[in-house]
């Protein structure tokens, strides 16, 4: 019993000793961001240890908002859907076509 309580020390011991090398190579900066993982973590660099970053400020990240203009000029996208104008198809997609799909 004592055997495997000194192990279990160790073991916990090099987990702290090498989770402090990691976080210790890194700023404190809080500068959230949303890793790839959906994971929030305090910034950038923390998050390139376990993951990707997949955006800035914490998860969920946010779809980007894409400005168009109302007018109605209908274009056909690359992905076969229907857009009101090319200023919306843009947002999602490449224009295929004017008109509505399928493209002629």
């Amino acid at each position: 019993m004592c055997f495997l309580t000194r192990w279990i020390c160790l073991f916990l011991f090099a987990i702290f000793i090498i989770s402090s090398s990691i976080s210790g190579q890194c700023p404190r900066l809080l500068s959230p961001v949303c890793g790839a993982d959906g994971k929030s973590y305090d910034n950038a660099c923390l998050a390139e240890f376990k993951s990707s970053v997949q955006c800035d400020g914490p998860c969920p990240c946010q779809e980007e908002v894409c400005a168009c203009p109302k007018h109605i000029s209908p274009v056909c996208g690359e992905d076969g859907n229907d857009y009101h104008n090319p200023c919306l198809a843009k947002c999602k997609t490449k224009v295929k076509c004017k008109g509505k799909c399928p493209c002629a």
